[in-house]
């Protein structure tokens, strides 16, 4: 379905229940939801829902849970922390985590029968609008009605469980901004508190173009669905989509990612390949890989690499991880020893890092023409339609490297984000 198409819908989004309907599955209609995603959202409901928290703030961030696991804090949201510490500014990190003390199990609060009951009535009652929207969707030919109709249900239910984490536990801290970054992933909680009154606030944590959903509203204006203020990296990104009308927009210091945490400097030079993209769009990077390596000889010296999106496996890679290999399979968290680097990128926020650190940085135009990205930008990157095309000598001028520049960061910690120690309810 050509992604125009997709956004058609809105200008006839007008009817209030086919609307909330709309936003709350707008974004997974695009993509088919796991059985195994819900089965985990329900998981961390239960568990989320049993948490009683007394402290007292004015700023709530919310830890994104693939970092809450490991024990991390979400380095987009290091950011910030970072600035409100340096004022001294009252905050809390809401996490599974950090808050060991704070978690009580009482059966009471777990979903019962009669608030799902309750749930599939309230879906009941938007059978006609989401027969509607199936049709909608059926006509542009994008999906099977199977799919779209669990999709639509999938979509729901996790906004109803999100709404019952606010009612039950974040409603009680006192705080007045929710900091975030994934607002598309938690529809339930920011229409939760928008509702009553908080200001929310969405930190860029990856790539944003027209072709992506999540921040594409060309005809929606602003509304509960959506962060009262979406931060991004620089104002380069202004224009990377048409955001929600009257949408509040501003930039934060992300000046902390001018490194990037698994490249370290070795003691002695050398020269890497270095392979990085989401699991979805492996194959064509592979692809691409496997044809650089036949323009290298042994003497060359170079060594070839795959680094794995943090929510990709090597179990995925094991036919990659035989003995003598020429490619080195790497997970998110494993470190690498960078000198001189080529890096054959697909759709990753990590090609703005490494063209800002002075990397050369190589980018099909498959993804080119399939997200829209870097338009204004595209001296910073090298765009191809095949390595094949490419000769020797010039693959390996690229191992000279460029001078750092201000493509990715911004050093303003915005008036957006000023707000979030000012109060902007006061």
């Amino acid at each position: 379905m050509e992604t125009a198409k997709f956004f058609e819908i809105d200008k006839k989004s007008k009817n209030k229940k086919f609307f909330d309907l709309w936003m709350i599955s707008r974004r997974s209609l695009t993509e088919e939801i796991s059985n195994r995603d819900l089965r985990v959202e329900i998981k961390n409901f239960y568990h989320d829902a049993r948490r009683k928290i007394t402290q007292k703030d004015n700023i709530l961030l919310i830890n994104n849970k693939r970092y809450e696991d490991k024990g991390e804090i979400d380095p987009w949201l290091k950011s910030i922390v970072k600035e409100l510490d340096k004022i001294g500014c009252s905050y809390q990190i809401m996490t599974n985590i950090k808050l060991p003390n704070s978690i009580k199990f009482e059966r009471k609060d777990k979903l019962c029968i009669f608030q799902i009951v309750l749930f599939l009535i309230n879906i009941v009652r938007n059978i006609f609008e989401a027969r509607r929207l199936v049709a909608e969707f059926k006509e542009l030919k994008y999906k099977n009605t199977f799919t779209v109709i669990k999709n639509i249900i999938a979509s729901q239910y996790r906004f109803f469980l999100q709404k019952k984490i606010f009612e039950k536990t974040i409603s009680k801290i006192d705080f007045n901004i929710l900091v975030l970054t994934d607002g598309y992933s938690n529809l339930g909680t920011i229409f939760s508190a928008r509702k009553v009154g908080k200001y929310v606030i969405e930190l860029q944590h990856g790539l944003i173009t027209p072709n992506i959903p999540s921040y594409h509203f060309p005809n929606i204006k602003d509304n509960y669905y959506l962060p009262s203020e979406i931060l991004l990296f620089s104002e380069k990104w202004m224009n990377a989509s048409s955001y929600a009308i009257n949408q509040n927009i501003g930039t934060y210091n992300s000046m902390a990612f001018s490194s990037i945490d698994w490249i370290s400097k070795p003691k002695h030079g050398s020269k890497k390949i270095i392979l990085v993209g989401q699991k979805k769009n492996m194959s064509i990077l592979l692809d691409d890989l496997s044809q650089v390596i036949g323009k290298f000889i042994e003497s060359d010296n170079v060594q070839f690499f795959l680094k794995l999106h943090p929510r990709d496996s090597k179990d995925n890679y094991k036919y990659l991880m035989q003995e003598n290999s020429p490619v080195n399979v790497l997970s998110f968290e494993q470190s690498i020893e960078i000198d001189k680097a080529i890096f054959i990128c697909g759709n990753s926020t990590t090609i703005f890092q490494l063209a800002t650190l002075g990397f050369n940085v190589l980018i099909n135009n498959f993804f080119l023409r399939k997200n829209n990205f870097v338009s204004q930008n595209q001296s910073d990157f090298i765009f191809y339609n095949q390595i094949s095309d490419f000769k020797n000598e010039y693959l390996k001028s690229l191992f000279a490297k460029r001078e750092q520049n201000n493509l990715f960061f911004s050093d303003k910690f915005s008036q957006g984000t000023k707000k979030v120690c000012s109060n902007p309810l006061a």
